[in-house]
């Protein structure tokens, strides 16, 4: 029985595309695929990744017995496994936690893995990090972690073949003319071969939007008060909408962009030959449109208000949690009441 495991990356599309696969599971199972996640109510199996990389205190284990205990009970179907996350984690660490599983249920595995041109991925990605509180700091120094695996494709695509030998990998590129109907849940059904099964049914358009640098700047001060998770306001922000301030969302100039496309042409010349050979070049060449916009719309001023504003909400969030663990149990429930 095949295993789809698509494994990211980040910041192609894959929040719409896993939203959709856990919106439709019951007409996906009629067609012959079962999309599994920790739990019915997980969108992703991020869970498994942040396992893996020893976050949450998770044990890698574990939560894929949860995944495949699905798998287990309707093993006629396709298995679709799906997290972004899975990009950034070890390829062998996955296979070793995978590998039970593979191995009595005899999978037949496909890799699934979108790319998108290195520069655009650095700075969507580093936007992401930057409005949840997850980074700090300048896109250069945020480059320079992804520098000699998630960047070089050639040699990430290695690694990922190394530890899964028997898999074919689906290799697409993340760039709307070459998604088929310029769409990431069209193109996905097309390569696990449900083009066309699942008729017009309703996608989640435009996740994870891009705010501009006016809005990563409050987030950074909501940040900066060690008091707040700003991944969680961000997310209440979306709900209630974020308007355009008129602020630039780039973060990267031209110069540093050229940089990092020369840094990695060779590899990715050598991956085209590859996966797409009689191509001329990977991705597209095309240039970038030019952003005129303002870095921020906020005056000096105006931010050393905000930031201030920020710290004292901060201050006055704790003093009140303080004062709430003083309180006798009983006093506790009518503060809570």
């Amino acid at each position: 029985m095949p295993l789809w495991l698509h494994i990211g990356s980040p910041k192609t599309g894959s929040s719409a595309l896993q939203i959709f696969l856990q919106k439709n599971q019951s007409i996906l199972g009629e067609n012959g695929f079962q999309y599994v996640t920790p739990r019915k109510n997980m969108a992703s199996s991020n869970q498994l990744a942040a396992a893996i990389r020893g976050r949450r205190g998770l044990n890698p284990s574990d939560v894929a017995k949860k995944i495949f205990r699905r798998f287990e009970q309707n093993s006629q179907s396709d298995f679709i496994l799906s997290s972004e996350e899975l990009f950034l984690s070890p390829a062998k660490s996955l296979r070793n936690v995978l590998a039970p599983h593979i191995d009595r249920g005899v999978l037949e595995i496909n890799i699934v893995l979108y790319l998108r041109r290195q520069d655009l991925f650095m700075e969507s990605f580093f936007s992401q990090r930057r409005k949840t509180g997850l980074f700090s700091g300048e896109i250069s120094e945020f480059v320079e972690r992804f520098r000699t695996r998630e960047l070089d494709y050639e040699t990430l695509l290695e690694e990922w073949q190394v530890a899964f030998p028997e898999a074919v990998i689906h290799l697409r590129r993340f760039e709307r003319e070459r998604l088929k109907n310029g769409d990431i849940v069209d193109d996905f059904l097309d390569v696990i071969g449900m083009t066309n099964k699942l008729g017009d049914l309703e996608r989640q358009k435009d996740v994870n939007i891009h705010p501009t640098r006016d809005i990563i700047n409050l987030m950074d001060m909501i940040a900066n008060t060690k008091s707040f998770n700003p991944a969680l306001i961000y997310r209440k922000l979306e709900t209630l909408g974020i308007p355009d301030t008129g602020a630039s969302r780039r973060h990267m100039s031209d110069e540093f962009r050229e940089q990092i496309l020369s840094d990695y042409a060779a590899s990715n010349s050598r991956v085209c030959h590859r996966f797409f050979p009689g191509e001329s070049s990977l991705f597209s060449t095309k240039a970038i449109a030019k952003d005129n916009r303002p870095a921020t719309t906020l005056s000096p001023e105006l931010q050393e208000v905000l930031s201030k504003i920020f710290i004292a909400i901060g201050e006055l969030h704790r003093n009140k949690l303080h004062q709430v663990k003083s309180l006798p149990s009983s006093s506790k429930k009518q503060t809570e009441n």
